[in-house]
């Protein structure tokens, strides 16, 4: 019987709440492509007082929009970064919210310029990282 009553008040019970939806996903393919842009400098996570890593070029990941129109957009939003991004970056492209890939508070002397942008709709993101670059 009391299965037969636990089975009533189950059925009685409403479901409870879904999760909200992430939203919807960019169309088309991934891209990367590259670009010069600010100055960086990287220290080794292993050797932070080692010589560092320098250059001007940056990798573009694009998903929803080409890496030509990343790039464009990361030439204008480039001047408004500061060295080290990190949590939500103001001056972005409009509908776009970027922030940078380090959590607020992370401590280094490297100057890394890194970060992403998401627009919900039409969806769109893209990011961007310093890539290769010479030691000293």
């Amino acid at each position: 019987m009391a299965l037969i009553g636990a089975g009533a008040t189950d059925a009685a019970t409403p479901p409870p709440p879904r999760p909200p939806p992430i939203g919807e996903l960019p169309q088309g393919a991934r891209t990367t492509c590259t670009m010069k842009g600010p100055r960086w400098v990287l220290y080794g996570v292993h050797t932070p007082n080692g010589p560092p890593r320098r250059g001007d070029r940056y990798a573009v990941h694009a998903w929803g929009i080409t890496c030509l129109k990343a790039r464009l957009l990361l030439k204008a939003f480039f001047p408004k970064l500061p060295a080290h991004p990190m949590g939500t970056l103001k001056g972005g492209p409009a509908g776009y919210q970027c922030k940078g890939i380090d959590d607020p508070g992370t401590v280094t002397k490297s100057k890394p310029h890194d970060g992403t942008c998401r627009r919900t709709h039409p969806a769109a993101t893209f990011d961007w990282v310093p890539v290769g670059g010479r030691v000293g």
